[in-house]
């Protein structure tokens, strides 16, 4: 009898039942009187992320049984336009694009589908799954309500809303599983100009091409309205990521339950945090939907990560795609996989009871709060330690939601009348899901109890069934207390485990244990133990009703991925003949052209040229974005991130060895990691519209200080705070001199405006090609007119240790920005003449560091190659492959083919997949199966960046994909070196192995 509930008492008694359905709409699903209806049904749900295109097809079941095994009752779904349109105009649903066919795989498993085909999915994928042919055209302003990108998406919405069309729910079960879509994604956190009629448009296109069914907008921050929430025929929904310790969490799902209501909506949350004690939070406080997110892990094949500036700017997102869910990106369960089962097993038991409910208001809460002692002193809503949320029971009763998200474990009591108080242990970070004074019929209560009800069953003939078990998944006594009518007499028919019984003399007394019942009337019946049923036939003047209570204790269930170790000793080897395009034609002049305009939405560019390294010190790449790799003749500099920013790259063009033919090639190899899937002005590159590869790079023969020589010409102040900025002139005569950043005052915030005239130069800018020495060159920052005799040199600056914001302009022309996060800046052609004018926006004092001037020349005469996963898959084709003993090494500004036999994977494999890690240093792993890239690691990391969204330390390879071949680069100045290579285990190694 030592069991856990599995939901299985999933009924209530059929007036409620009647009661519900009678109140429900006649539409299939609706979200309308604050409820979520199927059927005519109230509902409450838990929804999972699945993603098909993060998991291979063949285990595409496995992940939606896992689903179904957590007792999740919904799945939701993204659908990348940019993965299934990779190109303009073709679109792709087959093998693992097949979306319609996982939407029947879902709905045979007996699960429902919230779909979002975007345009805008964010989901941490390349672009946020807007193409970058879309997000690159200086014609489309993305995400706005636009025509010509609304336009674009129809293209997209014709192919994927008619798969969605067939796939939705009629009613009954019939048609498919699909009950709400969504339209776009957490729009508020984007600035739209017109979020309600951009919206309102993607809504009409969806309506006009089938979709019945609810159609959602979930509130990235919780603005409704600047999420679109407010266009016709939509319904609204938010994302609430909160600390899952903060204690007015409750207050806040409350705040949104209401906020929801006033639109006539229930209460969905699309994505949420994955702990299930926050999830009690959101359930106990009246949320109809709870979707946390990537409850169910994946992985990032061909290409599909992005950039993004969580924790860092920039962050690049790991192959894995692993925030820590009930299932991991092997398929299997972790601990919290238990969690999910307990609270499935309440909301199954409460059934009607709490879809339903209505969520009690402040001043019911604050006097339950007042009832409630917390070691001995009476709980307050202010309280940092609880949370806490209260459900009216639809039938009667109640639903009190406790979680302690102190680190101290805490006892609890509660009053109840002239009797003991009922008490309970509230352990450190654990939360429960309390019922009072529940109904069970003929009168009979159960009016409290220390567990929580995981099971309810009525029927006429065998009466009542409740199963309580321990609270929050910790084994430990439980007591549970029933009340009755007056003139009650039971029968004691049987018990067994460790439970211990004894009735209540009357309402607010207790008496003393007896060895049986009787006849002798009771009002009230208190039993404790940790385990065992208890059954009695309850005797009142309507008749005998059977009531069987089961207390029980936690059962772990999970089933984890742990498969067999194998450490290879050897690999297969082989040198590596890189795949590129053909060379471009030669590019005219110094513009380069992004990788977009060549047509490539992934992978990397080549640029290359001739030119001499004769007094170089350095060079500024213009716009290089993402990843940078630089080799001049036998120079070899390491791999460096860059954010869409000019990057300034010292180096010493003296140690470069000339050829016998001539000047060496220089050649800046640029990698795509992926476009942002965000939109931040901080840097360039997670601009939404941002493309990839370099525009531009100036060879610096001089670097001149610029740090004194500066008149201060204005300065603004706040007075205070939210107030207009006052404009103080410094007096003309002397205008104040000083060194750049000089200027002290006792206001802040301020902004001081430095000005000085460039010094004068000696280096010429080049003619371009088809130019004569007299015609006039458009500066392309600037716009101004230049003519060339006048010209002394190309610059650009070059800021060390700022931490403000720095506005640039030449001659009044605005040039750009410095801030910390972009530390140099392209200035174009410069003359004699020319006047810089410096503003620094200072909040609190923040340094303006020092300036260095960068003098050069713009290269030019360049042409570029391109290399997309098609030819490094021809490259791994012609690899011809000999046994080599680990570890192996990769010089310097070198590749090389590594295999690793599919009889060595099998021998590690679990669940249809092997898990691979491997350790080294200074090199980027790029690993390809027989059919699939299957992602990216990088060992050392990169200057510029951090990883995130997943571990970054392991592959999975699903047993179809054969052998896996590695593509290693070195990313460094020195040697790369793969040390070891493990197959099998956890995705979850535990601390004695040294990992995560």
């Amino acid at each position: 009898m030592n069991q856990e509930s599995d939901g299985r008492f999933g009924y209530v008694a059929p007036d409620l039942a009647v009661s519900n359905a009678r109140k429900g709409s006649p539409d299939p699903v609706a979200l309308t009187q604050g409820r979520l209806w199927i059927d005519g049904k109230a509902r409450v749900l838990l929804c999972a992320s699945v993603f098909p295109f993060r998991i291979p097809r063949s285990q595409w079941e496995q992940r939606l049984n896992a689903v179904k095994r957590l007792g999740y009752q919904v799945i939701d779904v993204y659908t990348p336009w940019n993965l299934h349109m990779r190109e303009p105009g073709k679109a792709d649903f087959s093998g693992r694009l097949d979306i319609e066919e996982f939407l029947r795989m879902t709905k045979r498993a007996g699960l429902y589908a919230l779909i979002r085909p975007g345009p805008y999915i964010c989901a941490e994928w390349d672009g946020g799954g807007l193409p970058a042919w879309v997000l690159t055209d200086p014609k489309i302003r993305a995400r706005q309500h636009d025509e010509a990108f609304l336009e674009a998406v129809r293209t997209w919405y014709q192919q994927i809303i008619p798969i969605i069309s067939r796939q939705q729910y009629a009613g009954h079960g019939h048609g498919g599983p699909v009950i709400m879509v969504q339209a776009d994604n957490e729009l508020d956190f984007f600035d739209c100009e017109d979020p309600t009629g951009y919206i309102g448009s993607l809504a009409s296109m969806m309506r006009e091409m089938g979709v019945h069914v609810p159609i959602v907008v979930c509130a990235g921050q919780g603005d409704m309205a600047r999420a679109g929430a407010d266009a016709a025929t939509v319904a609204p929904a938010v994302n609430l990521y909160p600390d899952d310790d903060d204690p007015d969490f409750d207050r806040q799902v409350r705040y949104y339950r209401h906020a929801a209501g006033r639109r006539g909506a229930p209460l969905v949350v699309t994505e949420t945090n994955r702990v299930h004690r926050t999830l009690r939070r959101l359930i106990g406080s009246g949320a109809a939907f709870v979707g946390p997110y990537l409850q169910v892990s994946g992985w990032d094949f061909d290409y599909g990560t992005s950039v993004n500036s969580w924790g860092s700017l920039e962050a690049f997102m790991t192959s894995d795609y692993d925030f820590g869910g009930a299932v991991d990106p092997a398929g299997g369960e972790r601990p919290e996989a238990d969690q999910a089962r307990r609270l499935s097993a309440i909301i199954n038991a409460l059934g009607d009871r709490l879809s339903m409910a209505q969520v009690a208001d402040e001043e019911a809460i604050a006097s339950l709060a007042g009832r409630i002692r917390v070691e001995g002193r009476p709980l307050s809503l202010e309280d940092p330690r609880l949370g806490l949320g209260l459900l009216n029971l639809a039938g009667g009763g109640e639903l009190l939601t406790l979680t302690n998200v102190s680190e101290q474990n805490l006892e609890l009591e509660a009053e109840r009348g002239n009797g003991s108080p009922d008490r309970w242990p509230l352990p450190a970070k654990t939360g429960v899901m309390l019922v009072r004074d529940l109904p069970l019929g003929s009168g009979c209560f159960l009016e409290a109890t220390s567990g929580e009800l995981t099971g309810l069953e009525f029927d006429e003939k065998t009466g009542v069934r409740v199963q309580v078990d321990a609270p929050d998944m910790i084994p430990g006594p439980l007591w549970l207390r029933l009340a009755f009518p007056a003139d009650t007499s039971l029968d004691k028919m049987r018990i067994d485990g460790d439970l211990i019984w004894h009735p209540l003399a009357d309402a607010c007394e207790d008496s003393v244990q007896d060895t049986g019942l009787g006849d002798k009337p009771v009002n009230g019946l208190v039993i404790s133990g940790k385990h065992g049923i208890f059954q009695i036939m309850m005797t009142t003047p309507e008749g005998q009703k059977s009531i069987t209570v089961q207390l029980g204790q936690p059962v772990t269930r999970v089933q984890s991925s742990h498969a067999p170790i194998v450490r290879l000793e050897s690999v297969g080897k082989a040198e590596c003949d890189q795949v590129w395009s053909s060379p471009s034609a030669s590019i005219p002049g110094s513009r380069l052209p992004m990788l977009e305009e060549q047509g490539l939405w992934s992978g990397s560019g080549l640029y290359s040229t001739r030119c001499s390294p004769d007094g170089i010190r350095g060079m500024v790449l213009r716009q290089a974005a993402d990843v940078v790799g630089l080799q001049w003749g036998d120079l070899v500099m390491p791999w460096v991130a860059n954010g869409g920013g000019d990057y300034w790259m010292p180096l010493d063009g003296s140690a470069i060895q000339r050829t016998d033919d001539g000047d060496p090639l220089l050649s800046i190899r640029v990698g795509i990691w992926g476009h942002s899937n965000f939109d931040d002005t901080r840097l360039q590159a997670l601009r939404l519209s941002a493309g990839r590869g370099l525009s531009g790079v100036l060879a610096v023969h001089d670097i001149l200080p610029l740090n004194s020589g500066w008149q201060v010409t204005e300065i603004k102040r706040w007075s205070s705070p939210g107030g207009k900025a006052d404009v103080v002139l410094p007096g003309r005569d002397p205008v104040p001199r000083m060194g750049f950043g000089g200027w002290s005052a006792s206001y802040w915030p301020r902004v001081v405006t430095y000005t000085r005239s460039l010094p004068s130069l000696s280096v010429s800018y080049p003619a371009e090609a088809g130019t004569s020495s007299r015609s006039r060159i458009k500066n392309a920052s600037s716009g101004r007119m230049l003519d060339e005799e006048s010209l002394l040199s190309v610059g650009a600056l070059h800021f060390k240790g700022c931490q403000c914001k720095c506005e640039v302009e030449l001659n009044g022309c605005q040039i750009g920005t410095i801030t910390p996060y972009e530390s140099t800046l392209w200035l174009g052609p410069l003359q004699a003449t020319d006047r810089l004018t410096i503003r620094t926006w200072q909040t609190w004092g923040e340094p303006t560091g020092t300036i260095e001037l960068l003098v050069g020349e713009p290269i030019a005469d360049w042409t570029l190659r391109t290399q997309d996963l098609t030819m490094l898959r021809k490259s791994a084709s012609r690899a011809i492959f000999e046994d080599q003993r680990l570890p192996v090494t990769c010089p310097p500004g070198s590749c090389l083919w590594l295999r690793i036999a599919r009889s060595a994977l099998a021998q590690a494999q679990q669940r249809g997949s092997t898990i691979v890690r491997m350790q080294g240093q200074g090199l980027q792993v790029t690993a390809f199966g027989e059919h699939t890239n299957l992602g990216r690691l990088v060992s050392g990391g990169l200057p510029g960046t951090i990883f995130a969204g997943g571990r970054g330390d392991l592959l999975i390879v699903p047993q179809e994909e054969g052998d896996l071949s590695l593509l290693i680069e070195s990313t460094g100045k020195e040697a790369g070196r793969l040390d070891s290579i493990q197959l099998g285990g956890a995705v979850d190694l535990n601390s004695e192995s040294g990992d995560r």
